[in-house]
């Protein structure tokens, strides 16, 4: 379900971070702002929604299966890891690839959302189930290297937003 979630309300927004500006990007390209700022304001945006899926997706679920804290602790860095990667790697493909089609509203490409779904998915078990494979022997362990793996994912996040400014600033708007 935290996977579900953060997809949702994390890759769905970001992929139409610079798309939903519609003819009105081009003040976002005229103003004396860097574009890491723009795209680090955007990305902030996202990001917000993080608590809410950590709160209301994330902890439920083992608090009414009664597991210890220390489940509780792995779903929250897992949501939390799963939020930055979708995030990261959304930003950078929605600010790749815009859609400024009026008619569907600005709205990103579905099959490019489905991609990039896929994608996250993929990225965050290839992150997280070897944390939650190790904890099986080894809990302080596997804590450890959930740690390094929510690392990789801000790394994630970091990166996307770097190469979402980039393409941004070479992004040419015309009317």
């Amino acid at each position: 379900s935290d996977v579900f979630s953060s997809d949702i309300l994390c890759v769905i927004p970001a992929l139409g971070i610079i798309s939903k500006d519609g003819k009105g990007a081009w003040a976002l390209k005229v103003a004396p702002v860097p574009e890491e700022d723009i795209v680090n304001g955007k990305a902030l945006s996202i990001l917000l929604m993080a608590p809410f899926i950590v709160v209301a997706v994330a902890l439920p679920l083992p608090l009414l299966l009664g597991l210890s804290a220390t489940a509780l602790l792995y779903a929250a860095l897992g949501a939390i890891c799963m939020c930055a990667v979708c995030t990261g790697v959304s930003l950078w493909i929605g600010a790749k690839y815009p859609n400024f089609d009026e008619a569907s509203g600005n709205a990103p490409d579905v099959m490019t959302m489905y991609v990039v779904m896929l994608a996250c998915m993929l990225l965050c078990a290839a992150l997280l189930l070897p944390p939650v494979a190790l904890a099986c022997s080894d809990s302080f362990l596997g804590l450890l290297v959930l740690i390094f793996s929510v690392d990789m994912g801000f790394l994630v996040l970091h990166l996307g937003v770097k190469g979402a400014a980039r393409s941004f600033a070479l992004l040419e708007l015309s009317n």
